[in-house]
């Protein structure tokens, strides 16, 4: 199937999740679950191993966009490097990373109690104003 933003808006959700593919851009599916939600992926063999790799769920990512997130992938892959593991790599880095409250916690211990006469304030202040803004 060739796909187009209209073709893709009237596959419908069924029991099982399954996925289509695109005839002519190779790798190149969309999944649907069963709750309806639908998300493109690209299929490519590395080091003789199938894998997968999430694009982004349509139609928050267009079809273009899908296609310009592809030609990426397959260029990483044409560049020896596994496109799937340096996505899941900086996924875990995103939640590994620091919090704003970690930082918070950080500033209050390590500056603002021992140097600071206003640290309670300053607590105060940054887990009222920032802390919920930035969690």
């Amino acid at each position: 199937m060739r796909f187009t933003n209209n073709g893709l808006k009237a596959l419908k959700p069924k029991l099982q999740r399954y996925e289509r593919w695109e005839d002519g851009r190779t790798g190149l599916g969309l999944r649907v679950s069963p709750n309806g939600h639908k998300t493109f992926v690209y299929m490519y063999r590395f080091n003789g191993k199938a894998r997968r790799m999430t694009l982004g769920r349509f139609p928050a990512l267009s079809l273009s966009q899908a296609g310009v997130l592809l030609a990426h992938a397959k260029a990483r892959k044409d560049d020896g490097h596994d496109p799937g593991a340096e996505q899941v790599e900086k996924r875990r880095a995103n939640r590994d990373a620091d919090t704003a409250g970690m930082l918070i916690e950080e500033y209050m211990k390590r500056h603002a109690r021992p140097n600071r006469r206003s640290a309670e304030a300053d607590e105060r202040m940054l887990s009222k104003e920032v802390e919920p803004l930035w969690g």
